[in-house]
């Protein structure tokens, strides 16, 4: 679905398997998977220059004839009515009405820098939404088609014309435009984009890059990790995962459990599990090797187009899978920082025991003491509001056990 970088970064990687995920053998190890669509039980998965098949939930599959020869980046696909849609990098929108047997170019009214370079699509009122990597977005009447019509009210060919994901969710679209903590929405009623604030930049690009609605929470997958939404989207607070910036992220629902999927561009994912409709997330995995692009439930499986094919993992309707309890202490550096005023900082304790975490200022004074007691074996966080403090140079010391780790943090206000 989204793709911006990693077919640079393919010969960096290295294939290894990992142990929960099974790879689909009839998708070539060496194909990237980057857009995955479910319909019923029909899979249809972009690749390299063809799309893959399945009609039976994933148990068997066939190939495309080739959607064109110079095409090497299938980075959107999407079915409606009896024709295909598959959405390239550089090359722009083909159909096909005979289930990929031969492809036809639709690039009519595709017209600007980028405008051929599809990032995602949605379907919406019987148009075709297409977002794209600098000219914005463009719509296709699917029923009396005149070509692609420029869709981008509202969006700043500055600021927001590389649109990094299209999501639909309860009727509106949202549109992941830009680098600066903004997203767009829009019911198709009109060409003028909603802009909606969620996050703070803080230095790296705040891109959105999924979408998840639960009840009455929506939960934003971002680079910075996620952000959750309890009264319609009027206001946004940060959810830190421990980590700092990621290049991709999807989110998945099969029963009770939420997943989201977050990769950093450089062959690794870290995926996250929900059990109570987000209230709390717990790490499912954290693999090298494994640079996922898209993710889709369809069964009781979960599908994951990586750089390197397709893969697939059995999903359990019980409870959180089992997570390895650490072996190790460690004390991660804060994010963001610099920060201005509050930032996090995450430390790993691998048995239950008394810990101490305490800020102090360059001249050796406690200025804070955020941690003062027993806590259990695994991963934890804590907030630290330097808003009563000057700027400057900080320092934040762990101790835990024979255990103890200073690190710095950089107030900037």
């Amino acid at each position: 679905m989204k793709y911006f970088f990693w077919i640079l970064l393919l010969s960096l990687y290295i294939n290894e398997t990992p142990a929960q995920w099974k790879r689909v053998e009839e998708i070539p190890a060496t194909t990237n998977a980057p857009s995955i669509f479910i319909d019923n039980n029909t899979v249809y998965v972009g690749a390299d220059s063809v799309i893959y098949i399945s009609y039976d939930s994933g148990k068997n599959w066939v190939q495309s004839a080739k959607i064109y020869p110079d095409v090497d980046f299938v980075s959107a696909i999407v079915k409606y009515n009896s024709k295909i849609y598959a959405g390239t990098y550089n090359y722009g929108v083909f159909e096909s009405s005979n289930n990929g047997k031969s492809w036809n170019p639709m690039n009519n009214g595709l017209y600007g820098l980028g405008a051929k370079t599809i990032s995602d699509f949605v379907i919406h009122d019987n148009y075709l939404y297409a977002g794209t990597m600098g000219a914005g977005v463009f719509r296709l009447n699917l029923i009396n088609s005149n070509g692609w019509v420029s869709y981008s009210e509202g969006l700043s060919p500055s600021t927001s014309y590389n649109v990094n994901s299209l999501v639909k969710q309860n009727n509106i679209i949202y549109a992941g435009a830009g680098a600066n903590g903004y997203f767009y929405t829009n019911d198709g009623k009109t060409n003028l984009w909603n802009e909606i604030h969620f996050g703070n930049f803080n230095g790296e690009p705040l891109i959105l890059y999924d979408v998840l609605k639960v009840g009455n929470r929506e939960f934003l997958a971002t680079t910075y990790g996620l952000y959750k939404s309890t009264d319609e989207g009027k206001t946004y607070s940060y959810i830190y995962l421990g980590f700092s910036s990621r290049a991709n992220a999807n989110f998945s629902i099969y029963g009770n459990n939420l997943y989201v999927h977050f990769s950093n561009g450089f062959g690794r994912t870290t995926g996250f599990i929900s059990s109570d409709n987000g209230e709390t997330w717990k790490i499912l995995n954290d693999q090298n090797g494994f640079e996922v692009l898209n993710t889709a439930v369809i069964n009781d499986k979960l599908f994951a187009g990586t750089l390197y094919g397709l893969w697939y993992q059995q999903l359990k309707t019980t409870d959180v899978e089992d997570v390895n309890i650490p072996t190790n202490y460690r004390l991660n550096q804060n994010f963001p920082n610099p920060f201005n005023p509050v930032t996090k900082i995450t430390f790993t304790i691998p048995v239950n025991g008394f810990v101490s975490l305490k800020v102090y200022d360059v001249l050796g004074r406690e200025v804070a003491h955020l941690v003062n007691g027993v806590m259990a074996a695994g991963n934890h966080n804590v907030e630290f509001n330097g808003s009563n403090l000057s700027s400057g140079v900080y320092f934040y010391h762990l101790k835990s056990g024979s255990f103890s780790d200073v690190k710095k943090l950089t107030l900037a206000k």
